[in-house]
């Protein structure tokens, strides 16, 4: 993917965070992992999303992911 785009999204993705936190925000005893990933900064709707995909529970969340063209690469 190129890197305009990949800015792009990650703008994106951080914008709908921002909304999405404004109106449903995560309450913090319901954010996922701390013990294995540590306590976000901010815990948006995509950190949330990213720490289900990464866990047994979100296997197939991160199957579903790529098969429609996403990947877990670091982008370069």
């Amino acid at each position: 993917m190129p890197a305009g785009v990949c800015r792009a999204l990650g703008a994106g993705i951080d914008d709908y965070d921002q909304r999405r936190h404004a109106l449903h925000a995560i309450p913090k005893e319901q954010h996922r992992s701390n013990a294995e990933f540590g306590e976000a900064a901010f815990y948006g709707w995509s950190e949330d999303k990213a720490r289900q995909a990464m866990t047994p529970e979100g296997v197939g969340f991160a199957t579903w992911l790529k098969a429609h063209g996403f990947t877990f690469d670091e982008p370069g």
